[in-house]
């Protein structure tokens, strides 16, 4: 099973939205995690050369997500921006990979 697999049951869940939601606004209703900074800084910090300050944001933005994704492994939903619960179902599609049944790729 890919990874991009996973995140396609994460937007599936998204319905008929255009784009998904902000990882800080899913992290901060699903896990009451708030991120410290924006991927808006991100252009600026490579520009002026702040490459630590650039690497750490990142690295921050990987860990909130891989808190995110254990939760819907663990749970099965995420919360979105105004606290509705959507359903993802990462952990049907685990199953099939680690207990080798075939799944969907």
């Amino acid at each position: 099973v890919s990874q991009s697999r996973y995140l396609q049951e994460v937007w599936g869940v998204l319905g008929k939205r255009r784009k998904g939601f902000k990882l800080a606004d899913i992290c901060e209703r699903t896990l009451g995690i708030t991120k410290q900074s924006s991927g808006d800084l991100a252009p600026d910090l490579y520009s002026a050369g702040r490459l630590a300050e650039l690497h750490t944001y990142c690295i921050r933005d990987v860990q909130l997500t891989a808190k995110l994704f254990d939760h819907i492994v663990e749970h099965g939903y995420i919360l979105d921006p105004v606290g509705d619960k959507l359903e993802v179902h990462i952990g049907r599609t685990l199953e099939a990979r680690f207990s080798g049944a075939d799944g969907p790729e």
